[in-house]
């Protein structure tokens, strides 16, 4: 028990409150560099009828902004509603969304009969109003339908809930895009009682909303992207103190460049260094940088299989360094880059590695190689001789890879402290 004496229960207890690699965060106290999207969208639900959008990249926080607002403005005892939109259809998504409402909490007024609490006014027929009464949804097959049934089950709440709306880019059909924003508009002119948010992969509404116009007005925009560095820091700077141990901003610095912004990568190896330190024989206050070692090797090990896989598509069957090159693109701030910049990070990291880097011409005949099938597609080429990763997500992956054969990259990091990560695989 190396940590200011804390039981592995007690420790286990800290650790799940302030670190989640592998799900969503759920309170406010613990979202850390996000204050101005919170802002935003608790602004814009005061306006009645008004929901959210949030969409950014992959892995860069989304469900944990809008779950942690979500259990904000639920009533105490309540939860948010939250539903997969991965492969479902509309109708089968607003089935369950109706189900949850009826079921999550006692019917206002008592159990509903025909002809009481004006159940006539939903324009339902008899078999579905009895259906309901029952507390068993029908199949639904018309968006008429579909808004007069979320009514009358938001109607019967006895508090405003909140509907969560998770991965919305991946409904199967534009046809059920199209539905959503004609319910989304609906529920607004109709000023049906309930908060829904939507998070989906995408650079803007419009990308992940294909249809009329007059829906937008119903959705606030929060564009989300990589945390800047005080969130990152602050991320870090919770977990120690919360834990009793220090850790020196050489390797703040390095968790957070390896991080790129994207929180999962903060959580996992502050999670898998903090264990490092607990399973220390001796008491520990201070990380040291044979710690950190430890936690990037079993950070590398217990990756997301999705990111291994990608990274092993596009290495594992040469024998030329296409590793080395996917380091070269990773090693800046920046996200697109000139292939003559890459080739100058290669020839860097090439020298630090002890061999003679390649000539230019089987360098960009490499580079053209890692945007085929046969290497996953794992870079884009954006415009004449500039480069990104096909997902953005992917970069820190690759940091981490790097981490752990001692080539630190995104040495530029952090511009905006002017602070310099201080070579952590050469200290003692």
């Amino acid at each position: 028990m190396a940590i200011r004496n804390l039981s592995e229960a007690d420790f286990v207890d800290v650790l799940q409150r302030y670190l989640t690699p592998s799900s969503p965060i759920q309170r406010l106290q613990t979202l850390q560099g996000r204050q101005e999207q919170v802002k935003q969208i608790t602004r814009a639900f005061h306006s009645p009828g008004r929901h959210v959008f949030i969409h950014g990249d992959r892995g860069v926080g989304k469900s944990s902004l809008a779950l942690s607002v979500g259990n904000y403005l639920s009533a105490e005892g309540q939860r948010p509603i939250q539903l997969a939109c991965n492969g479902e259809s509309f109708f089968s998504i607003m089935r369950n969304l109706a189900s949850q409402l009826l079921n999550a909490a006692p019917v206002k007024g008592g159990t509903a009969t025909k002809g009481s609490l004006g159940m006539g006014a939903y324009g339902l027929s008899g078999t579905v109003e009895a259906q309901l009464a029952a507390r068993e949804v029908p199949e639904l097959s018309s968006l008429n339908e579909v808004v007069s049934v979320i009514r009358y089950c938001v109607d019967r709440a006895p508090e405003e809930r909140v509907a969560i709306f998770d991965e919305f880019d991946m409904l199967p059909t534009d046809a059920d895009r199209t539905l959503f924003a004609d319910f989304i508009k609906q529920m607004g002119d109709q000023s049906i009682a309930i908060k829904m948010f939507f998070t989906g992969i995408g650079q803007s509404l419009e990308s992940l909303l294909a249809a009329h116009h007059s829906c937008y007005r119903y959705l606030a925009s929060v564009a989300l992207s990589p945390l800047n560095w005080d969130g990152r820091l602050a991320i870090m700077d919770a977990a120690c103190e919360a834990l009793g141990v220090e850790l020196d901003m050489s390797t703040k610095y390095r968790i957070g460049a390896i991080s790129d912004g994207f929180p999962h990568y903060i959580h996992l190896i502050c999670e898998k260094l903090f264990w490092v330190v607990f399973d220390s024989p001796e008491d520990v206050a201070q990380v040291s940088a044979q710690h950190y070692r430890e936690a990037v090797e079993s950070a590398v090990q217990d990756i997301e299989p999705f990111l291994r896989e990608l990274y092993e598509l596009a290495t594992r069957k040469y024998n030329d360094d296409y590793q080395e090159i996917l380091w070269a693109v990773a090693d800046h701030h920046e996200f697109s880059r000139r292939r003559s910049d890459i080739f100058s990070s290669y020839v860097e990291i090439m020298r630090q590695r002890g061999t003679a880097a390649p000539d230019r011409t089987k360098f960009n005949t490499r580079m053209n190689a890692l945007k085929r099938d046969s290497h996953g597609q794992i870079l884009l080429g954006t415009r004449q001789g500039w480069y990104e990763l096909r997902e953005p997500i992917l970069r820190g992956y690759i940091r981490l890879r790097a981490e752990r054969e001692g080539v630190e990259l995104a040495q530029d990091h952090p511009h905006q402290t002017g602070a310099r990560p201080l070579g952590l695989f050469n200290k003692k």
